[in-house]
């Protein structure tokens, strides 16, 4: 090639380079004049500053904050916006090095005071090691803070408390001042609603409550409907235990749950509580009040079921058995207590008195419990007999109502006959047979004799006894009767006569299954009681042992051992006596004697 040749490509290749060079610098220059643009419409204020507060870079939000153009706000410091004391601050942030995040006032060049809040990061050029600057953004936070203001003065005001919390439970400024006075807790900010609330109550919530409660935590992020579909299992009313002014008391806070959501996604969780104590109050009382009406309308209801003569019986049998129970309270022996309240359980189920059959069963209850520790337990005992003392006085009042006589039964009187007892006895054989589900018939044969009350009141409690254990114990099914080729209907027959003039003869006799020789040598062997293995009569006598009974399964109406111990206890005390004999398959004899006057007494 000539050099002339090659002084022309020389050339060329020169404008090629000097294009490509002029066209780069162009991108580079719109690429500048692009980011410039950008900056200058960053929303907020946006600088690059070195240690000493000098502006290298800034947009026009900067300048305007200023109130000087972009070009004027270059090498201006920006502590310059702020006061000495906010400028001081700014400079020691600066200073501590790496990222931060403050919030601090200024005031814009038309006087106005303004908040913002400021992210600061360290900035270094790569080609200029030895150069430390900063960028700066600058959020104006100010309308965010008046509104987070006047809504902190509406919580103030309102009578509910009002907390929001973030995904792990915590409570979020601003809350209402209400809450604090609820929660019994000064200072809520920061603290978990769990610990605050839900933890102080956790062992009355429900098992659903609990795991409802823990889900709480997944709430932030997961759907308005996921919420709702989990809300109905939260807690919504709950008894807190708060202190207040040196003593706990009790209050009974609402919760309701809001969600804060985005696009459907829930951000924060509002809860509002709402103290319920005297809502609660009164709603009790009002339950109470209706709890106390329907008692009393039961009470009328049951003893206006009675025929005159029935319901008297009933309630003078009642009111012998408290007197015993009064008397024998003093001795703090168990046994002798329990056998009042079985006596007292008999005829209230005579009367079909529920209320006082129910509550005579758990006091006895609580009483076996204690065995020989009862004098350990003695203010349980007189509590719990307490409750069945009051009970029985309301009862007697609303029978004092009823009755052409204001005395109560159980007057002065201290004879009466035994031909009162036919009504009594079909009425229990009546109520305990419907109550197990069998057909009984009654066939009765009692003399017409005068007698002491006392005795005629041992010779009830004995039928009583005797007969419940017949019918529940001894008296088959109509189903498993007609299986054995027995009339589906059973019989008991009650006998009372007059025996050597002064005393009672009882019998009485049932068709049903016979005593069980072997369940009652196990039960006297488990029990440590002695008999004659080889005397059958020996054996059953075991069945006036306490704690022995032919039942496994304890009802209100018998099965812990307790009736027969108590008729023969009180059958001896008079002087009398009661045996038993048995044929299996065919039934059970009972014989009772009884004197017809207490000379105990008269002596």
């Amino acid at each position: 090639m000539s050099s002339s040749g090659a002084e022309a490509l020389s050339a060329s290749m020169q404008n090629q380079l000097i294009q490509a060079s002029h066209e780069t610098l162009t991108m580079l220059e719109v690429s500048k004049a692009k980011i410039e643009n950008l900056i200058d419409g960053i929303p907020n204020a946006f600088a690059i500053i070195n240690e000493e507060g000098t502006i290298l870079k800034g947009n026009r939000f900067l300048a305007e904050l200023m109130g000087v153009d972009v070009e004027e706000a270059l090498h201006r410091n920006l502590f310059g916006v702020f006061d000495e004391v906010s400028a001081e601050i700014f400079r020691k942030s600066l200073r501590e090095g790496g990222a931060r995040e403050l919030e601090i006032p200024l005031r814009d060049r038309k006087g106005n005071d303004r908040i913002f809040a400021w992210k600061v990061d360290e900035f270094q050029p790569e080609n200029r090691s030895s150069f430390k600057g900063y960028v700066v953004f600058g959020s104006d936070v100010t309308a965010t803070r008046e509104n987070e203001k006047r809504l902190a003065q509406v919580f103030s005001s309102v009578p509910l408390g009002i907390v929001k919390v973030d995904d792990k439970l915590v409570i979020q400024e601003p809350y209402s001042q209400y809450s604090k006075n609820l929660l019994g807790i000064d200072d809520l900010s920061g603290k978990s609603i769990f610990d605050v609330l839900f933890k102080r109550v956790w062992s009355t919530l429900t098992v659903q409550q609990q795991e409802a409660v823990k889900m709480l935590y997944s709430v932030p992020n997961n759907s308005v409907i996921q919420f709702e579909l989990n809300c109905e299992a939260l807690p919504s009313l709950v008894q807190l235990p708060v202190e207040s002014e040196g003593a706990t008391i009790e209050r009974w806070i609402g919760i309701s749950y809001e969600t804060i959501a985005f696009n459907g996604i829930v951000s924060e969780l509002l809860i509002v509580l709402e103290d319920r104590t005297e809502i609660e109050r009164v709603g009790r009382e009002n339950r109470r009040s209706r709890d106390e009406e329907q008692k009393i309308l039961t009470r009328f209801t049951a003893l206006r079921k009675l025929d005159t003569q029935l319901r008297e019986t009933v309630m003078e049998d009642l009111s012998q058995s408290f007197e015993r129970l009064e008397q024998i309270t003093s001795k703090k022996k168990a046994i002798s207590i329990v056998h009042a309240l079985h006596a007292i359980k008999g005829v209230a189920r005579v009367g079909n008195f529920e209320e006082l059959k129910n509550l005579a069963h758990e006091t006895e209850a609580y009483c076996l419990g204690l065995g020989e520790e009862i004098a350990g337990n003695w203010e349980g005992v007189v509590e719990s007999l307490s409750t069945l003392k009051v009970v029985w006085r309301e009862w007697q009042l609303l029978f004092r109502a009823l009755s052409s006589s204001d005395e109560v039964p159980g007057g002065s009187a201290r004879q009466s006959s035994l031909s009162g007892l036919r009504p009594y006895l079909s009425r229990l054989v009546e109520s305990t047979a419907d109550s197990l589900g069998k057909d009984v018939r009654l066939d009765c044969s009692i003399f017409d004799q005068s007698l002491d009350l006392s005795c005629l009141h041992v010779i009830k409690e004995t039928l009583q006894h005797v007969v419940t254990n017949a019918i529940d114990h001894g008296l088959e099914l109509p189903e498993r009767r007609k299986e054995l080729g027995k009339n589906p209907q059973a019989c008991l027959n009650v006998g009372l006569q007059l025996f050597e003039e002064d005393f009672v003869e009882g019998i009485v006799a049932d068709d049903g299954a016979g005593l069980n020789t072997v369940s009652l040598k196990k039960k006297a062997d488990t029990e440590g009681i002695p008999y004659d293995s080889g005397d059958e009569k020996s054996i059953w006598q075991v069945i006036f042992q306490d704690g022995v009974s032919t039942k496994d399964a304890i009802t209100t109406t018998s099965g812990r051992g307790v009736g027969l111990a108590a008729v023969r206890q009180s059958i001896e005390e008079l002087g009398g006596s009661i045996e038993v004999s048995s044929r299996p398959g065919q039934g059970t004899r009972f014989r009772f004697v009884v004197p017809r006057f207490d000379t105990k007494r008269e002596k």
